[in-house]
């Protein structure tokens, strides 16, 4: 067993929610509005966490978005740009393969590489 890291120095994107603390227990369709809610937390912050729309996250994105650009069209035969993530930032990662622009789908969409 590892020993726990002190709640103050977990990340916390890897931290519990509150929302889904008995998602376990839960039938299907509470569990998609659990999600769901837990999802919109992105959109609204969360704790003292600003939300995306926040001026600090909007330069970070905005500087990744530029960065993958470089990347890619440096060498796109040769280059790729990876999203990935567990629970909610999975399902954003996810989303933003399959809902933007056709040559980010080639390098990003997993569908296309099973």
């Amino acid at each position: 067993d590892r020993p726990k890291m002190a709640a103050e120095h977990v990340p916390f994107t890897e931290r519990s929610n509150p929302l889904s603390e008995n998602i376990d227990v839960q039938n299907c369709e509470d569990i998609v509005e659990i999600l769901k809610a837990v999802d919109e937390e992105v959109f609204t912050g969360w704790g003292q966490f600003k939300n995306i729309y926040s001026p600090t996250t909007i330069t970070k994105i905005s500087r990744i978005a530029e960065l993958t650009r470089k990347i890619l069209n440096k060498d796109r035969e040769n280059n790729a740009v990876v999203l990935s993530g567990c629970g909610t930032s999975g399902r954003i990662a996810f989303t933003v393969a399959v809902s933007t622009k056709p040559g980010f789908h080639l390098v990003c969409d997993c569908r296309q590489h099973n």
